[in-house]
């Protein structure tokens, strides 16, 4: 028998491992074949709505192999949408005749700790956002006037973000907008599509870029200034062009700030119910020290015709006179029991580690759109339509005008960013979430509403920067 060289016994090793795998595999496919069919036969294992989208959201033990588990999906007609390594779980699309079936098997899995559903959700914009002329000469708009940005401009030169990345979770961003942009100094750093196939991170609803400029504008002689004009961005799209996403597409997302460790995340949008699965991924992001900022979220007089995510702002639809009181159509009432209030907070805002933010309009009011409840932290400019929204960038290079929580979130998150510039700039560590949450509500302007309204107050960026000295 001829003698065997060390190569030749590595490979039959290394062969043999491989064999050992494919067998492992084509064993467990045929267990899960099998079980589709014994199930399949006596009409499934669980209760499926008939409106259900196939999408869910499947957290694996810790240890578990992620790609492996693809795999295996893969003979079952299982799409697999997402790797979500973050959270050790897999996105998935299930093909509606098979629902039942296949969510049995993964619930009979010892590798399962448990299948979750993977909602829509929305950005909170009161109307999508209106095209307008440029000003005539470059401004601050008066949201950001309203919390005393042009001051704090005036008197601290080096108050412009320079240093600091913030990740905006949204439509996307137009990144050849000369505000957000500019030729010759790129200011987006990071383009990340994080729906389902990937692509471009441009924006094709004007709701990411609108954010954005109230964000990070450019001080360049036109249009508008932003919060933090020197502030890098990473355009990350969770949204698509209707202004909906999945939760999965949400922790795609977050699972990209959390790869390049990006200290600050702007979300203008929301789910309207907890999940487990975002639940994880936001403490993930917390544990690692990023500042998160949520919008609370808009209401809507009458879901089923202006829709989850619309206030209905500019509707002539009325309320139900039993819910919001006889003659009034809940605009402008500060009844708790109007159509335009709910305590329904939104998700990401509704948890205690992100910054959860409301909107007040151009006279300090909350306005009747956003929501209320525990989880209001504080309330910035959000804009409405009768008293004047909120100008900022609009896709395609030009300007526009939105309304909504969706503006007031970037407000804070804008003066976050100014913060976080501060803090290194003295030679201090990075604030913790409770030291910053700490610093914007007691330096927040009280407005005499309720704090379920109001939370602490109204963003004041003067007065934040001077508790900094």
């Amino acid at each position: 028998m001829p003698a065997m060289s060390s190569s030749t016994l590595h490979m039959d090793v290394e062969g043999g491992k491989c064999m050992r795998l494919m067998a492992r595999i084509k064993a467990v496919v045929c267990i899960y074949l099998a079980m589709t069919l014994i199930l399949t036969s006596v009409g499934g294992g669980l209760a499926v709505a008939d409106e259900s989208d196939g999408k869910y959201i499947v957290i694996y033990l810790e240890g578990i192999d992620l790609n492996l588990q693809k795999l295996l999906l893969t003979p079952l007609g299982v799409e697999v949408v997402h790797v979500l390594s973050l959270i050790n779980a897999l996105a998935i699309k299930i093909p509606l005749g098979i629902i039942g079936s296949v969510l049995q098997i993964l619930l009979n899995d010892p590798n399962v700790e448990g299948v979750f559903d993977d909602p829509v959700g929305s950005a909170d914009y009161t109307v999508s956002i209106e095209p307008t002329d440029p000003p005539p000469e470059e401004l601050y708009p008066w949201g950001l006037d309203r919390i005393h940005i042009p001051e704090v401009h005036a008197q601290l030169a080096e108050a412009t973000g320079s240093g600091v990345t913030v990740a905006v979770l949204d439509t996307g961003i137009d990144r050849s907008h000369p505000e957000l942009n500019p030729q010759g100094s790129p200011r987006i750093v990071d383009c990340f599509n994080a729906l389902p196939g990937g692509g471009s991170c441009d924006d094709d609803n004007g709701h990411g870029t609108h954010v954005a400029g109230i964000i990070a504008a450019n001080s360049n002689l036109q249009g508008v200034i932003g919060a933090a004009p020197l502030i890098k961005l990473a355009a990350i799209k969770v949204l698509s062009s209707d202004g909906a996403g999945h939760i999965s597409d949400c922790i795609n997302g977050l699972q990209r700030v959390y790869t390049k460790r990006y200290p600050l995340v702007n979300m203008s949008l929301g789910f309207p119910e907890d999940n487990v699965p975002l639940q994880r991924a936001i403490a993930r992001l917390y544990q690692r020290g990023t500042i998160m900022v949520a919008s609370v979220g808009n209401t809507n007089p009458r879901p089923s015709a202006a829709g989850e995510g619309s206030d209905g702002e500019g509707s002539d639809t009325t309320c139900d006179p039993e819910a919001a009181g006889e003659g009034s159509d809940g605009e402008g009432s500060d009844s708790e029991t109007s159509c335009y209030r709910t305590t329904n907070i939104k998700y990401p805002a509704a948890y205690p580690t992100v910054i959860g933010v409301g909107a007040t309009d151009i006279e300090d009011r909350v306005t009747n759109y956003s929501r209320i409840g525990d989880a209001v932290d504080l309330v910035a400019p959000g804009g409405s339509k009768e008293t004047g929204r909120i100008l900022s960038t609009n896709r395609g290079g030009g300007y526009g005008e939105g309304s909504g929580t969706s503006q007031a979130a970037a407000h804070v998150t804008g003066a976050v960013a100014l913060v976080m510039q501060r803090q290194a700039l003295q030679g201090r560590p990075a604030l913790t979430f409770s030291q910053m949450l700490a610093l914007l509500q007691n330096t927040a302007v009280d407005l005499g509403e309720p704090s379920e309204f109001q939370g602490a107050g109204l963003l004041d960026v003067g007065s934040l920067m001077n508790a900094l000295q």
